[in-house]
């Protein structure tokens, strides 16, 4: 066998890195911006997180201080959930470009205007179809009758 036919190491593997695919460059601000968000909103998450289980809550013995207390313990699990969804939005936004569909209306197979990816990077419709689901979504909902 001579040397060029030898199997590659774990360090040759290592020093390639993982194969990425290049990202086309009229998405390439996008590709950063939804980077520096996912970075922002994860440490939030985790520093929110670490809070959180910082120690046992302590609830007042005032069941005024503990109804106020409980809520702001819903609070922030409620925000942490949000940001959690956020995570995933952005992480498949970044999936997106990387595979070549960034851009492209999700229900219509039509470009996602510029204005739209720049209001909302993560976007995975245009404006009209969001606003129609949004729509649609609220209809769902049952409605209290007082």
């Amino acid at each position: 066998m001579t040397d060029e036919h030898h199997a590659a190491t774990a360090a040759d593997i290592l020093a390639r890195g993982p194969e990425t695919p290049a990202i086309e460059p009229r998405w390439q601000k996008y590709f950063d911006r939804l980077n520096r968000l996912r970075e922002y909103i994860a440490q939030q998450r985790s520093s929110q997180m670490a809070d959180a289980h910082a120690g046992e809550p302590v609830f007042g013995a005032n069941p005024a201080d503990r109804g106020t207390d409980e809520y702001d313990m819903g609070a922030a699990l409620s925000l942490i959930s949000s940001e959690q969804n956020a995570l995933f939005e952005i992480d498949q936004a970044l999936r997106r470009i990387r595979d070549g569909t960034y851009g492209v209306c999700e229900a219509t197979g039509k470009p996602i205007p510029a204005e739209r990816l720049d209001a909302v990077p993560w976007t995975r419709f245009a404006r009209d179809v969001e606003e129609k689901l949004e729509r649609e979504e609220r209809a769902r909902k049952p409605r209290h009758v007082l």
